[in-house]
């Protein structure tokens, strides 16, 4: 299997930055409807910064971990033709692994994601800090089409967290 091209990850992270976005502005708007809001407390100013900034990005890492545990894609891998594999070969990717790669983007974001695309330039199987972490790679290749779903149930997951955290503060 072929290393994904690095310009086809960009457009990957691209199109899923727009997905993350999606996903805040509906479940937003989802928030607004809510017969109930704050039932733990009311925080204000830089608290409610901080818990924001949380879940926002424990909804990006959900997304993105769910819808790879499901068959190693995300929208953006599906419309760039790569997808995710164990770096032992094929096969499912597992929770625990989609979980570890995307905590590691959290690393591989540092820098504006110079960190990560250091990372791909210097492996010579392109695998950037969470694909090592995770022990999984990307390669060239749609995803069978059962993994489709997998963004439909990750963009679910994250605007399901999203909505938690508006019901609780």
């Amino acid at each position: 299997m072929q290393p994904a091209a690095v310009w086809r990850r960009g457009v990957a992270r691209f199109i899923d930055l727009g997905m993350h976005i999606a996903v805040l502005e509906g479940a937003g708007a989802l928030a607004d409807q809510l017969p109930v809001r704050r039932l733990l407390f009311a925080p204000e100013g830089d608290t409610l910064l901080y818990i924001d900034l949380f879940f926002g990005i424990g909804a990006m890492v959900l997304y993105a971990a769910v819808s790879e545990a499901w068959g190693g894609v995300t929208l953006g891998k599906i419309l760039a033709q790569i997808r995710v594999v164990p770096a032992a070969g094929e096969g499912p990717l597992g929770v625990r692994a989609a979980f570890t790669r995307n905590l590691g983007l959290l690393a591989d974001g540092f820098l504006f994601g110079l960190v990560g695309y250091s990372a791909i330039r210097r492996s010579p199987t392109q695998q950037r800090v969470g694909d090592v972490w995770a022990g999984t790679r990307v390669v060239e290749g749609a995803a069978p089409a059962l993994a489709y779903q997998g963004p439909a149930l990750g963009g679910l997951a994250a605007m399901g967290l999203l909505l938690v955290s508006y019901l609780l503060t």
